[in-house]
């Protein structure tokens, strides 16, 4: 037998697993928001030079190369738009958490 939520169980989760979560949910938010038509943008630009280019490997590779570069800059704790938009979010968990 099921037993119905009380004030002693509960049916939401802990909030650090919501916190690891959210973190994740929100890199990925930003990354494909905000960093990936900027990486489309740089790479369409016309500054691109026999000196500063990888050839044929960076044409091959390019997709892959954006898609970890875009997964490293929305993952670090000094990209402020990531940051403020999870501290946002996790205020908002954390109150919601407490009711």
């Amino acid at each position: 037998m099921i037993d119905a939520p009380t004030a002693t169980t509960s049916t939401r989760p802990p909030i650090d697993k919501v916190a690891r979560d959210l973190r994740e949910v929100v890199n990925g938010v930003v990354g494909s928001v905000f960093l990936e038509p900027m990486m489309r943008t740089q790479r369409s630009s016309v500054l691109q030079g026999e000196v500063g280019h990888g050839g044929r490997g960076e044409q091959v590779f390019q997709a892959q190369l954006d898609n970890a570069l875009i997964e490293r800059s929305s993952a670090s704790p000094q990209f402020p738009v990531s940051e403020a938009l999870y501290d946002r979010l996790i205020e908002a968990a954390r109150r919601r958490q407490s009711v």
